[in-house]
């Protein structure tokens, strides 16, 4: 009779214990559904994370110094090739160092930081 109450029992604790888990899992689950539409800097550090008009507010202030230097890149007495490479630049790699030396030599810091 012993032998039979002890084996109930573990398998009574042995459901329960499997029941347990099952349910941490799901929400687990749960949880990762919740956050999939956020990276994890933004799950923890919220006040970190710009807003969407605070993104969209600086892609605008981009492409505005964008523009500014293409057409200051068009209207500049340069070779045309040298025109090319640094229009490439503007839209490819902003910080080359050949748009960087243009700019010092033309002193567009000050016109394109205004715009």
């Amino acid at each position: 009779m012993g032998k039979y109450f002890f084996t109930c029992a573990m398998m009574v604790l042995g459901m329960h214990l499997g029941y347990a888990q099952h349910t941490k899992k799901e929400e687990m689950l749960e949880q990762r559904k919740a956050f999939s539409d956020r990276t994890m800097f933004q799950r923890f550090e919220r006040e970190m994370v710009p807003t969407a008009a605070e993104r969209t507010r600086k892609r605008e202030k981009i492409k505005a110094r964008r523009d500014v230097l293409l057409t200051i890149i068009d209207t500049s007495q340069i070779r045309p090739e040298l025109k090319l490479r640094l229009k490439n630049d503007v839209l490819d790699d902003p910080f080359s160092n050949r748009l960087r030396k243009f700019m010092e030599k033309h002193n567009l810091k000050e016109i394109v930081l205004a715009h």
